[in-house]
């Protein structure tokens, strides 16, 4: 999946299972994690 620089990308997952299932994002190997002085947002929900 591509975007262009300055684009929106929105990625969804929706997963149940027992025991609560954890969800990573990874780009290039590499774990997505969200952060303030980033334009990354990550999203948990239950």
């Amino acid at each position: 999946m591509s975007v262009k620089e300055g684009r929106t990308l929105i990625l969804k997952c929706r997963v149940k299972g027992r025991p609560t299932p954890k969800i990573h994002w990874y780009r290039n190997g590499h774990m997505i994690v969200g952060e303030k002085d980033s334009n990354m947002e990550v999203i948990t929900t239950e």
